[in-house]
């Protein structure tokens, strides 16, 4: 409820999309109906409020990465499998794999971003080894290693400590798979 009523206040406020509050309200969601120990609670309306819809032509969102995210999030939520599908494959095309001047060349950090929010698609799920693959994705492709002072570049650093998997595995660079 409380990233739905932050969209809201966003896209009034701003008159920006609130497309991150959006996704976190979708991934909350998700990640709530497919935890195992949830199966017999159903969730009240209230829990799981949808953000209201607002005039779409004066809030498209711009950033490439976030759109397509919020697309597949959205996606998974109302079962459009098509969707989901299409803006899963798009991200999955733009994350690429890891090469060696890729922190370079990825100055809007579009492959950050398209392997972070892939990682916290498939952790919704609880599908935590792909989830794991992206995150590391993310991280390695993060010109900070996490440690930077924008927030992006620490969310993969985020997402991997509260589910601490840091580890020896082995990093294979040539198709992203550990």
């Amino acid at each position: 409820e409380i990233f739905a009523k932050s969209a809201c206040t966003y896209e009034t406020k701003f008159g920006l999309p609130g497309s991150e509050e959006r996704i976190w309200r979708d991934a909350c969601e998700l990640k709530y109906l497919n935890d195992p120990s949830n199966k017999k609670q159903k969730p009240s309306k209230e829990m799981f409020k949808q953000v209201e819809e607002t005039d779409e032509d004066c809030m498209d969102e711009t950033r490439k990465v976030i759109r397509l995210a919020k697309d597949l999030f959205a996606a998974s939520v109302n079962n459009d499998y098509s969707k989901l599908i299409l803006s899963k494959a798009k991200l999955r095309a733009i994350g690429g794999t890891f090469g060696k001047n890729d922190k370079i060349s990825d100055q809007k950090m579009w492959r950050v971003n398209s392997w972070f929010y892939l990682g916290l698609h498939y952790d919704a799920f609880g599908e935590y080894k792909e989830s794991k693959k992206c995150m590391k994705m993310a991280l390695r492709l993060c010109p900070s290693n996490g440690n930077g002072s924008d927030i992006i570049q620490i969310l993969p650093l985020l997402h991997m400590s509260v589910r601490d998997w840091f580890d020896d595995d082995e990093f294979n660079i040539i198709d992203g798979n550990s």
